[in-house]
C-alpha cells in the first residue's frame, strides 16, 4: 500500500473521520469519495475544483486550505448553528464558506466581514454564484476603532492573513458598534468569528452594551491574551466551550447570561 493509500487507511479508522466521511456523502453531491480522500491524504483533486452540495449550493476551492476551510464548517460542523439564529455576523468571511453554510437557515440575515480585497471578491463570488440574497458583504476588517490597517500581499493562504500596522495593501477597520449601527442591526443571534487574532482588539474594545447585543458567539482564537478576553466576556456571556490546541489556538462558544 502506498503512503498516500496507508494515511487513507488509518484516518478512516478513526471514529470522527468516518462520521465525518459519512456526513461527506450525505452533504455533497460530487465526487464524495475524492474529495474525501483529497482532505485526509492532501492530494487527490486538482484545483481549482467546485464543490457542489446536494441542494445545488456551490463552492470553488483553489487549493488544500480552501477545501480545509470548507471541511471544517460542513463536515467537521465546528460552528453550530442553532433552530433560532436569525441575524448572523460572519466575521473573517473568507471565500465565503461559512456564510454558504449558514445562507439556508430559514428568515436569516448574515452580515458577511472580509477586508482582504482579492479575498473579499471570491466571497462577493461565492454569494452571487448562489444566489444568496439573504447576505450583505462588508469589505473591511473588525479593529479598535474606525480607521485604517495593512495586510501583507505575498503568497499565502488567505486564511493566515492577519491585518497588521504595515504591509502593501491597505485594508478599512471598522467595529462592531459602527457594523450593528450601519446595517441597523439591534441584535445579533449568532456572532462567528475567526479574524487572525483581530478577536482581542474588536472583542476587548467592545464596550458592554454592544456586547449585550450579542446573544452567542463562536470564536476561533489565536495566541494572545486570551485571559484577558474570556474575562472581558464573562461580563455578559458563560463560555459553553474551549477547546485549545494547546499551541495557543482554539475553538470557544459563549452564550448571553
Amino acid at each position: 500500500m502506498n503512503i498516500t493509500g496507508s494515511r487513507w487507511f488509518k484516518a478512516v479508522r478513526q471514529p470522527q473521520r468516518i462520521a465525518e466521511v459519512a456526513r461527506c456523502f450525505r452533504t455533497v453531491r460530487n465526487n464524495q469519495l475524492a474529495l474525501s480522500r483529497a482532505y485526509i491524504t492532501a492530494s487527490g483533486i486538482e484545483y481549482p475544483y467546485t464543490v457542489v452540495l446536494r441542494d445545488g449550493r456551490a463552492l470553488s476551492l483553489h487549493d488544500f486550505y480552501d477545501l480545509t476551510t470548507f471541511w471544517l464548517i460542513f463536515m467537521t460542523e465546528t460552528y453550530v448553528i442553532r433552530s433560532a439564529d436569525r441575524v448572523i455576523i460572519d466575521a473573517g468571511a473568507n471565500i465565503g464558506a461559512f456564510t454558504l453554510y449558514a445562507a439556508p437557515q430559514p428568515g436569516s440575515r448574515i452580515i458577511a466581514i472580509e477586508p482582504f480585497p482579492p479575498t473579499f471578491a471570491r466571497l462577493q463570488a461565492t454569494v452571487t454564484a448562489n444566489r444568496l440574497s439573504n447576505v450583505q458583504c462588508v469589505n473591511a476588517a473588525l479593529g479598535a476603532e474606525e480607521g485604517l490597517a495593512y495586510m501583507g500581499t505575498i503568497d499565502e493562504p488567505t486564511q493566515f492573513r492577519a491585518v497588521t500596522e504595515s504591509g502593501e495593501q491597505a485594508v478599512r477597520v471598522t467595529t462592531l458598534q459602527t457594523i450593528f449601527e450601519q446595517n441597523n442591526v439591534h441584535e445579533v443571534d449568532l456572532l462567528k468569528i475567526d479574524i487572525e487574532g483581530g478577536e482581542y482588539k474588536s472583542l476587548l474594545t467592545a464596550d458592554v452594551p454592544t456586547l449585550r447585543r450579542i446573544r452567542r458567539i463562536a470564536l476561533e482564537y489565536h495566541p494572545g491574551p486570551k485571559q484577558d478576553l474570556f474575562d472581558h466576556l464573562s461580563k455578559v456571556f458563560s463560555c459553553e466551550l474551549d477547546r485549545p490546541d494547546g499551541n495557543g489556538y482554539g475553538i470557544a462558544a459563549f452564550h448571553r447570561r
